[in-house]
């Protein structure tokens, strides 16, 4: 996900991107994006955002499903609707998490709100065999940072600092201890603007035996994320991300896809 905090607004914006989006990976040629932080860690995966969609990121946090289930469980859960639909899967990864975790999260057999905890919270963001498929899962996963964000604002700032240096020592950041506890001084001043996800379109099939979601085009992408993150700034695709998107353009100029409307 890339984050932008707008200071002078104190608004939030989120992006997603998927998963087996077609990029350009440094040594790597094109692939999918979440290659690049198997490759080179979070600086190439963070490089790659960069080169590709014409951003200038340079603060990264990464965590793992662990991390994000100890930060709910401290926070004390987080409420959340869950689906009828969404009942036929839920639990068979809270089952799975009871095993990792060592915990004994409850089942949810009813279509209902819940007050959810860790293992439950990221069972449900891990759903994917829905309507809409690997789509509806990044939502998930976005409404679960979404309130996580939520959540935080309405602890206390004694607790707030507990949980960052509690979560410092598990999750992998070049952000300074001071920088976090800084903007969680300041989080309750700032509101989550909106989330969404790209690309919106795309060609969504198998190239040479794998797998990808291929911008059409990453230049359209590229400009829809920066208007997305940037909603006051003007933007052009750099000759960089123009290359690419031709490059992929060959590869698949026609998409079958598309989510402009959702």
């Amino acid at each position: 996900m890339v984050v932008n905090v707008d200071n002078t607004n104190k608004k939030v914006y989120i992006a997603s991107v998927y998963r087996d989006c077609y990029v350009q990976i440094e040594g790597h040629g094109l692939d999918k994006i979440t290659h690049a932080h198997s490759f080179g860690g979070p600086e190439l995966a963070m490089d790659t955002l960069n080169t590709n969609f014409d951003l200038d990121i340079q603060k990264y946090i990464t965590v793992n499903f662990m991390n994000v289930a100890e930060l709910v469980d401290d926070m004390g859960g987080i409420e959340q609707d869950i689906t009828e639909e969404e009942t036929k899967y839920i639990n068979g990864y809270i089952d799975e998490l009871n095993g990792i975790r060592g915990t004994s999260s409850a089942h949810i057999t009813e279509a209902g709100t819940y007050t959810l905890d860790g293992t439950q919270a990221v069972a449900f963001s891990r759903i994917r065999y829905t309507e809409g498929g690997d789509y509806k899962r990044s939502e998930r996963q976005r409404t679960v940072l979404f309130k996580i964000f939520s959540k935080a604002q309405e602890l206390d700032k004694a607790k707030k600092i507990d949980i960052a240096k509690s979560m410092l020592d598990k999750i992998n950041t070049n952000y300074l201890e001071s920088e976090v506890l800084r903007l969680l001084s300041t989080i309750t001043e700032y509101k989550v603007e909106a989330m969404d996800a790209f690309p919106k379109v795309f060609y969504s099939g198998k190239i040479d035996g794998v797998f990808y979601e291929v911008p059409v085009t990453l230049n359209d992408m590229s400009t829809q994320m920066h208007t997305f993150l940037y909603p006051t700034e003007t933007y052009t695709p750099s000759e960089t991300v123009q290359s690419i998107s031709a490059q992929e353009s060959a590869v698949a100029p026609t998409a079958n896809n598309d989510f402009t409307q959702q």
